[in-house]
């Protein structure tokens, strides 16, 4: 209603694309939208074209490290960051003391006496390579963001400073699983700092979540997809919203403020019946 970050109608300008892929959808994403980007990014253009890819560990980076063999550097910037799996002692130390982070972060965080991680301590760690629940993943993204160098909250620094200094029009977009361990178990949380927090809500920051469809793998298409909806629910509808940032403050304040799509991987996977086929053509079409 108020028409903060609202694009005034019947105008065709040219964007510069900013976009944080989590997990490998996200990275996926990524890798396709810097190629198809490339065409239109000249040195000495008006156009800029940032990317920040996370997932957990360091594999699967090497198709978004190519965009920087293939775009020029003076009007892009591109980085990736693997989050490290710690080991369990060190995990829990972050968790412990998360209500410190929490309070220096939110004045109006209730310090709660009888606060426990939301991990129980017999958790067990996947094996690279495994599926990881969104539990595990948000407190890697806790770990990284919040503790020790700083990590997450570096590279989400240097990716909006990236985006700022475009001298058109700008717009940010998150891409992640919604199905997924990683992106969905870090989205609302990242979409918080760099919207929240980085752009202090100037930017139009917008969501993708991509939806699983019946050919993904059985952890991808299960109840983790419930708990997800629900934490995108309380930050897209207003009226829960309001509610959570008068005890909160405005800092959950809905970080989306672009708004958010959910994008459908399941026509194209019943015309294919082929799992990469799918996601190609997905990839594609976000791009």
């Amino acid at each position: 209603k108020k028409g903060i970050h609202k694009m005034r109608e019947g105008q065709e300008e040219d964007f510069s694309v900013h976009i944080i892929g989590l997990g490998n959808a996200g990275v996926s994403v990524i890798e396709q939208v810097g190629k198809d980007v490339a065409e239109n990014l000249t040195e000495g253009g008006n156009l800029r074209f940032s990317a920040l890819a996370i997932d957990v560990g360091d594999g699967g980076f090497e198709g978004v490290e190519k965009l920087k063999e293939i775009l020029p550097k003076s009007c892009s910037h591109i980085e990736t960051l693997g989050l490290e799996v710690p080991k369990r002692d060190d995990l829990f130390s972050t968790l412990r003391r998360m209500r410190e982070f929490l309070k220096l972060e939110y004045p109006r965080y209730y310090w709660n006496p009888n606060y426990e991680p939301w991990l129980p301590t017999d958790t067990e760690i996947p094996d690279e390579g495994e599926s990881l629940p969104r539990s595990l993943s948000k407190a890697f993204y806790a770990k990284a963001y919040y503790d020790d160098k700083k990590p997450a909250a570096e590279a989400i620094k240097r990716f909006t400073e990236s985006a700022d200094a475009s001298t058109g029009n700008s717009v940010v977009v998150i891409v992640f699983g919604l199905g997924g361990g990683t992106g969905s178990g870090i989205v609302v949380d990242l979409a918080r700092h760099v919207s929240n927090v980085n752009f202090g809500r100037r930017a139009i920051v917008f969501g993708i979540g991509i939806a699983p469809c019946s050919g993904d793998a059985k952890e991808h298409r299960g109840g983790s997809l419930f708990p997800t909806l629900n934490e995108l629910d309380c930050m897209g509808d207003r009226s829960k919203n309001d509610g959570v940032t008068t005890v909160w403050g405005d800092l959950y304040r809905d970080p989306f403020t672009g708004g958010m799509m959910m994008v459908p991987q399941e026509p194209t996977w019943q015309a294919t019946k082929d799992l990469k086929k799918t996601h190609d053509r997905v990839n594609r079409e976000i791009s």
